[in-house]
């Protein structure tokens, strides 16, 4: 269907709408005389919820009270556009009844990074969530019901609300025959959507560094906030570190780091543990969210990276699959490496695609958001802060897009085993590190176990 046809359809839209809208009004009634229903009437009483819910470490119980999401027709008649349009994709707020903020997320064109791996990544983020609370949660993948409905979608004015509701516009997809996932994802790149958790961020790191700039050039009395910079970065670097063998985001920029303000101007207390023993605490007013797993390796009990890439390169013997075309290089896989069927083995990338392997863990690689924040953020008059030392201490790359994987080699930083060891030492050097959120209330204490012995606790 053409673009210039979509006029023509409006009265097909108009009726699909009132239908839709007919449905929501009988399940609706259906749901309010559940007590599952009163639970989430109960937790969106708390204006601090969505907070709450980043900071819940076993999200089962509410996800089966809400039947996790899957339930097109409980979604209201609100649709907001959040969030700035970018290369790859734009972002809807939506309500769950009686209320809940849910995020949908769209592609803009058939090569942006495909939606349906970032559904299948997000699968094992979700079991990751319960050891640290700075990942987003994965509901569910979608598609729009034809192109003229994801149009619908990307033309909505920005900053206002349309009363439609999402059961009009897409269709769950069936997750559970992996096979068929992966080409229905591939035939629809472009009109692939996801479910996910709404973080309600304040901005990325860069928006908050530049807070403290004039231009770009961060000013040497806010010191201090780069102590608390440091703390962000340890947060971040320090989950990563945990999930090394597990996760490499591949694409770890600040505009992927998102940033959620505490409530009620209060601080989070957070506590480490390893081996049932404290090692670091410190406090933050804001807590760092990673999002955006379209390019990720990640290797769990329910997914591997590899086999997945390997269903793309390999499903069509004759080569004539949407998927199959150079490894799915038009469909939401430019960057994936090339399958060899002949080894059963993917090539080694290269500078040319930024050090990216979607199959394979590199410990280096997101040492990218280090050097991407001091190249957004002009650091030069605060060379005596011990982080800006540390960024001039990593080892440069052929490319401002990652790393390949470097060994460790002192004083060098080339790791995340550097990384997180140099953190830890910043913030340990009480001589040279104190921070002004120190004496703030608390909203609560987080208690983190890095070795993944037991999930996170927050109280």
């Amino acid at each position: 269907m053409d673009e210039e046809d979509f006029s023509s359809n409006e009265d097909y839209h108009k009726n699909a709408i009132n239908a839709a809208n007919q449905q929501h009004f009988n399940d609706v009634m259906q749901f309010s005389n559940q007590p599952n229903y009163y639970q989430a009437q109960q937790l969106i009483s708390d204006p601090n919820y969505n907070f709450r819910l980043l900071m819940t470490s076993n999200k089962t119980a509410f996800l089966e009270g809400v039947y996790f999401f899957q339930q097109l027709s409980l979604f209201k008649s609100e649709i907001k556009p959040i969030g700035q349009v970018s290369v790859n994709g734009f972002i809807r707020q939506l309500k769950y009844a009686p209320g809940i903020d849910v995020v949908l997320k769209s592609s803009t064109q058939d090569m942006t990074d495909s939606l349906v791996y970032e559904f299948l990544v997000g699968q094992c983020i979700n079991s990751f969530s319960e050891y640290f609370p700075f990942f987003s949660y994965t509901y569910a993948v979608c598609k729009y019901k034809d192109e003229s409905w994801w149009a619908r979608m990307a033309k909505m004015p920005r900053g206002q609300i349309t009363n439609e509701p999402l059961a009009a516009y897409v269709d769950i997809l069936n997750s559970s025959d992996l096979t068929k996932l992966i080409y229905t994802g591939c035939a629809n790149n472009k009109i692939s959507c996801l479910l996910t958790q709404y973080i309600p961020m304040v901005g990325d790191l860069s928006d908050y560094a530049m807070k403290y700039c004039v231009g770009n050039v961060f000013q040497p009395q806010n010191f201090y906030i780069l102590h608390h910079i440091t703390y962000l970065f340890h947060m971040i670097y320090q989950m990563l570190h945990s999930f090394k063998d597990y996760f490499t985001h591949y694409d770890l920029h600040t505009g992927n780091i998102g940033l959620v303000s505490v409530p009620d101007n209060k601080a989070v207390a957070v506590h480490y543990y390893q081996g049932g023993n404290h090692f670091l605490s410190y406090k933050t007013t804001i807590i760092p969210v990673i999002i955006d797993y379209g390019r990720s390796f990640v290797n769990c009990s329910k997914f591997d990276s590899a086999n997945i890439l390997k269903t793309v390169c390999s499903m069509d013997s004759n080569r004539s699959g949407p998927c199959a075309y150079s490894c799915g290089n038009n469909t939401g896989y430019s960057l994936s490496t090339p399958y060899d069927e002949a080894t059963s083995s993917f090539k080694e990338p290269g500078p040319n695609n930024h050090f990216i392997n979607y199959t394979k863990k590199n410990n280096s690689h997101d040492l990218r958001c280090l050097t991407h924040f001091a190249s957004k953020i002009d650091l030069s008059q605060m060379t005596n802060h011990p982080l800006v030392q540390l960024i001039q201490r990593i080892t440069p790359s052929p490319t401002p897009f990652g790393f390949p994987e470097m060994a460790s080699n002192p004083p060098l930083v080339n790791n995340l085993d550097d990384v997180v060891s140099e953190l830890k030492r910043i913030i340990l050097d009480t001589q040279k590190f104190s921070s002004a959120f120190d004496n703030m209330d608390v909203y609560g204490n987080l208690y983190i176990n890095v070795d993944l012995k037991g999930p996170f606790a927050f109280n």
